[in-house]
């Protein structure tokens, strides 16, 4: 969560009684407007800060607007999981002792995700583990992950020899680099628009 305030006590000293009375709702809304575009300039750049599968992180981001008693504009995410792109840190399983992570090109030619991005349908880490004669989870050469068995050529007369393919890799926890920069973000669109804002809704309010 990121939060816009101001202080307008020096600028009130030079006013008339009348504009005074103007300054708490001309200051809450322009400080709303504020928080508005700021929330359309992250959602507008988290296409390039990441792989956006769906609308679902940008609809999470909200704002909360100012009040005449409470001059202070709210712009956050209800996305718990967002906090560790901002800041960065380790990602650990909520659940289970490993993070299923989606092999990279070249370490499998069975892909787990459509072009998106997204994991297909019943393409689950547990969904894949329900069916224990087709996957399995295992070390190969170095690689604990989850694996699918990929056909099966004979021998010799009683033994089969075949071949695996990579679904995911399991590790207890992965690195998150801190690459969102939403305070750096609504920081510029607060210093750039808020005196312009301000002013718009200062004249607007005074002359009404």
């Amino acid at each position: 969560m990121f939060r816009v305030r101001v202080n307008t006590g020096l600028f009130q000293r030079q006013l008339s009684k009348l504009e005074k009375q103007q300054i708490p709702f001309a200051t809450a809304r322009a400080l709303t407007w504020v928080a508005l575009d700021a929330q359309k300039e992250v959602r507008r750049q988290l296409p390039r800060r990441f792989k956006i599968k769906n609308s679902w992180v940008s609809k999470g981001i909200r704002i909360t607007p100012a009040k005449k008693h409470r001059l202070v504009a709210e712009v956050y995410t209800k996305d718990y999981f967002m906090e560790r792109q901002e800041e960065g840190g380790t990602k650990r399983p909520r659940v289970g002792k490993h993070i299923a992570i989606a092999p990279t090109r070249g370490q499998s030619h069975h892909k787990v995700t459509t072009p998106k991005g997204l994991i297909k349908k019943n393409m689950r880490p547990t969904d894949l583990l329900d069916k224990p004669n087709e996957y399995f989870k295992g070390t190969h050469k170095g690689v604990y992950g989850i694996w699918k068995r990929v056909g099966r050529s004979r021998k010799r007369r009683g033994s089969f020899k075949g071949s695996i393919a990579l679904m995911y890799v399991l590790k207890p926890k992965a690195p998150v680099e801190g690459r969102w920069q939403f305070e750096t973000t609504i920081n510029d669109v607060a210093s750039r628009r808020f005196s312009r804002l301000f002013q718009l809704s200062f004249d607007q309010a005074v002359k009404h």
